[in-house]
């Protein structure tokens, strides 16, 4: 059984990773979409989500927001959230936006349907809600949709309960397998 942990979003770290790495994560739920020879792995850790994508089943990049160390050295970028503001990444063939909302203290089904995009057709998702934490239900979500045949977008939605307050962490990422690391 999942036990009630008390996650704040000003302790989210966003790793991009180049290969594969070591960091201890706990993967809950997970799915997996093909894209020509590629592979995404959507993957929900807790509150938070990993992505990696796979080529002949070798790692070539990890997306990881979490509420864990991740130290800067594995990263070809890092990020802390301590301020909640909103954060961008990008190079060739991935882009990645990450932006936080204050949601209120409204009932947790309808978080979703404020955050305008959310609701769209798309071609998988994975969900999971967590134990009530400060009255309130932490729900992570993972949305993906295939553009073309070499472009792959998704969408991960985070609900962090506060004592206050509740916080919608969405994220934003496209990968592009004939643009990856190509340089103009």
């Amino acid at each position: 059984m999942i036990q009630a942990v008390y996650q704040n979003p000003r302790n989210l770290t966003l790793g991009i990773i180049s290969g594969s790495h070591n960091i201890p994560l706990s993967v809950l739920k997970h799915e997996i979409c093909a894209i020509g020879e590629w592979h995404v792995k959507f993957c929900i850790i807790g509150e938070s989500h990993s992505i990696t994508i796979l080529r002949d089943n070798v790692p070539v990049l990890s997306e990881v927001l979490a509420c864990v160390d991740i130290s800067p050295q594995l990263c070809s970028h890092h990020h802390r959230f301590d301020n909640l503001l909103a954060h961008c990444f990008a190079q060739p063939g991935y882009n990645l936006s990450v932006s936080f909302e204050q949601c209120g203290q409204d009932d947790d089904a309808d978080y979703f349907s404020t955050l305008g995009d959310s609701i769209r057709t798309f071609d998988g998702s994975i969900e999971m809600k967590f134990p009530q934490t400060y009255g309130h239900t932490p729900i992570t979500r993972i949305e993906w949709t295939k553009l073309s045949d070499s472009q792959i977008e998704w969408r991960t939605w985070h609900i962090y309960p506060e004592d206050n307050d509740v916080w919608c962490v969405c994220s934003l990422s496209v990968f592009d397998t004939l643009n990856y690391n190509n340089n103009p």
